[in-house]
C-alpha cells in the first residue's frame, strides 16, 4: 500500500476518535444538572415503539440544553437508551433535535423540563411531542 494513502487514513482515524472524545466529554457535562432523582426518573421511563420496521419509539425525556437559533431552537436532549444496542445502550444519551421558538415558548419549554420525545433510528429523526 501507499505510505501517503496509510498516512491520511491513520490522521483520519485520529481525528475522529478526538472528535469522538471531545463530544462525550461536552454530553456529559450537560449530564451535570440531572439529580439522581431524575437519573433514576429516565431509567424507569416507559418506552412505547410507535414504528417496528423503523425502529421508531416515544419514551420520556429531559431538556439538557436549549440553543436560540432566532425563529427556532437547537434541543439537546438526555433520555436512557434502553432500545438502540450500541456502545451507549443502557446509559444516558444525548440527541439534538430543533423546534420552532414560538412552539417551544406556547409549551413552556424550558432546560429541565421534561418531555415526551419521538425517535426513529432508520430515519434518523427526533422530535419533541406536546
Amino acid at each position: 500500500m501507499d505510505p501517503i494513502f496509510l498516512i491520511v487514513m491513520g490522521a483520519i482515524l485520529v481525528l475522529s476518535l478526538v472528535g469522538y472524545f471531545l463530544l462525550q466529554k461536552k454530553y456529559k457535562k450537560l449530564e451535570e444538572g440531572l439529580s439522581q432523582a431524575d437519573k433514576d426518573r429516565l431509567a424507569a421511563a416507559e418506552i412505547t415503539v410507535t414504528n417496528p420496521t423503523t425502529k421508531e419509539w416515544t419514551q420520556e425525556a429531559w431538556v439538557a440544553q436549549m440553543l436560540d437559533k432566532g425563529e427556532s431552537c437547537t434541543v439537546r436532549l438526555i433520555y436512557h437508551n434502553k432500545t438502540n444496542k450500541s456502545q451507549d445502550f443502557n446509559k444516558l444519551t444525548v440527541v439534538t433535535t430543533g423546534i420552532p421558538k414560538a412552539e417551544a415558548d406556547a409549551h413552556g419549554l424550558k432546560v429541565g423540563s421534561f418531555v415526551t420525545m419521538r425517535r426513529s433510528f432508520e430515519k434518523g429523526t427526533c422530535e419533541i411531542l406536546f
